[in-house]
């Protein structure tokens, strides 16, 4: 087209590395934060789970990751106005893979899994205002729209297609006749499957944003243009 929506010819090296490590973290933070309430009422005896009801306990097993969101985006917004933003990607990223591998015990703790919660809150704060900050920081100002605007179909793409594979694993494992508050319950195994492709792919994450790091640690200094203030600050 003459004048496409967004221009994939203008996409360059940077901006598509950005692109990629936010739909490989996207898809391993919102999967994560989704588990918690999928193994929150199963019971403890198979495994995994801890066995809540609707009291206080479930309400601080949900509420802590939207704690950890706020966090981890101010935090963000901070670093990227001092050091740039992709070291805080490049930070939020990593202390979701370590969160999610943590899960592995957490699954069956709930004190683990409460703590691995706000840490993998942190981390999609941290990766989602990242993720505008250095797409934006990248374009010039005529495209920082459209380009924060792919950052979102790429966040959800992320988000849609991690768990829907999530989802097919759990079902893939489930046990027949076993249920918790009504629902199907997975095995232990398929749980840890399911925690072990997040860790991977927040792992795969940490590929292309090293790269960003790097490349804009390697180049020269040069006069800035005034820009829009970082996300999260």
């Amino acid at each position: 087209m003459d004048e496409p929506v967004i221009d994939i010819r203008a996409l360059r090296r940077p901006i598509l590395l950005t692109l990629l490590a936010l739909v490989l973290a996207a898809g391993s933070f919102r999967s994560m934060l989704q588990l918690t309430s999928i193994i929150a009422q199963v019971p403890p005896d198979l495994g995994l789970g801890y066995g809540l009801g609707d009291g206080e306990a479930i309400a601080v097993l949900l509420a802590t990751p939207n704690l950890g969101i706020v966090v981890g985006g101010v935090c963000a917004g901070w670093i990227a106005g001092r050091f740039g933003p992709a070291i805080p990607l490049l930070g939020g990223i990593l202390v979701g893979a370590v969160a999610t591998f943590a899960m592995l015990a957490g699954v069956s703790t709930l004190p683990v899994a409460i703590a691995c919660g706000a840490l993998v809150g942190m981390a999609a704060g941290a990766i989602g205002a990242s993720g505008y900050n250095l797409a934006t920081d990248l374009e010039p100002a005529e495209r920082q729209g459209t380009i924060a605007g792919l950052v979102s179909v790429v966040l959800a793409l992320g988000s849609v297609v991690v768990n829907f594979a999530g989802g097919e694993v759990l079902k893939a494992t489930r046990i027949p006749g076993t249920l918790a508050d009504g629902a199907p319950v997975s095995t232990a195994t398929g749980v840890h499957l399911y925690v072990t492709m997040a860790g991977v792919l927040f792992a795969l994450a940490a590929v292309p944003a090293i790269i960003l790091v790097r490349n804009r640690s390697a180049a020269p200094a040069t006069p800035r243009q005034p820009r829009s203030h970082a996300v999260g600050r």
